[in-house]
């Protein structure tokens, strides 16, 4: 596999110096060469490709166009790998069809193979029972469903809805406080990351950081495939907080995601946006 690597053009001169940064997602609905161009033309400075999504040959086109395109406009751009992490989601519904959870009745969540209802959902968290605690909140869909753990059965999670309201397939499931036992980096992430090293990303974005280990897991891999790509911690858990200090001494950056969870489960302290000591920038973007 051959890419050009990455080349940094000085930009071209504007009245006004611009110290934020424009972020893009590439993705289907800016795939072409037209739009990657309008993108640029309008200011993009880093363009993040979502792992969660797409090929290695669908993403390796994305970054050779865009390498071209950037040099012919005379534009850097930053090549930004946004690995996926653990997928701690909801399975699918019965006829593919959202479900309507309702405040004070009742649903379970099975890590079995099943196609879900307003009474009982699947999840691809297969330790979730091992995790929940009774009368501890489960958020769906980035907090805009929420439901009480009422007691644990097996491999069965059984919780009243305190928040309704329409639920669709493959949502986000977030339990706010708890300390998950899942690993950051997953089997897919680590075939990603090499994808993104052999093809010169400028930055890896990791998700589900809870602690500087995290980071250093990340960059001990890029340093033993003779990289010095930047790690970027991406500050979506509670427990990143806690430990706030050590992750941005070790990171190149990072970006605080401000998911639902936070107003929900109201935490007594955020994060503030702020740069480490050692001078690598905390974007404080949700991305």
């Amino acid at each position: 596999m051959t890419v050009k690597p990455k080349t940094f053009i000085v930009e071209e001169p504007t009245a006004v110096r611009r110290r934020a940064k424009i972020v893009c997602t590439l993705g289907p609905s800016s795939n072409t060469e037209e739009q990657i161009r309008q993108l640029l033309l309008q200011g993009m400075d880093v363009a993040r490709l979502n792992f969660s999504h797409g090929t290695h040959q669908e993403h390796l086109q994305r970054i050779r166009t865009l390498r071209k395109l950037a040099a012919e406009l005379g534009r850097t751009v930053c090549v930004l790998q946004d690995l996926q992490g653990p997928k701690i989601r909801t399975s699918a519904l019965r006829n593919h069809t959202p479900v309507e959870l309702v405040p004070g009745s009742r649903v379970t969540i099975t890590n079995k193979e099943i196609e879900g209802t307003a009474e009982l959902l699947g999840t691809t968290f297969k330790t979730l029972a091992r995790e929940a605690e009774i009368g501890s909140r489960i958020l769906l869909s980035d907090g805009r469903l929420s439901l009480k753990v009422l007691k644990v059965k097996g491999d069965d999670v059984i919780c009243e809805v305190i928040d309704g309201g329409l639920l669709g397939e493959h949502q986000g499931i977030n339990l706010p406080g708890a300390v998950l036992s899942a690993p950051s980096l997953t089997r897919k992430d680590k075939k990603d990351l090499a994808f993104g090293l052999s093809v010169h990303v400028d930055a890896v974005a990791i998700s589900f950081v809870r602690s500087a280990a995290d980071v250093r897991a990340v960059k001990k891999i890029i340093a033993a495939a003779g990289s010095d790509t930047s790690v970027i911690a991406k500050r979506e858990k509670p427990q990143a907080i806690e430990t706030l200090e050590e992750i941005l001494e070790i990171a190149d950056g990072s970006w605080w995601r401000a998911v639902i969870w936070a107003s929900r489960s109201r935490p007594k302290r955020f994060p503030s946006s702020r740069s480490t000591s050692s001078g690598a920038p905390s974007t404080g973007a949700s991305l």
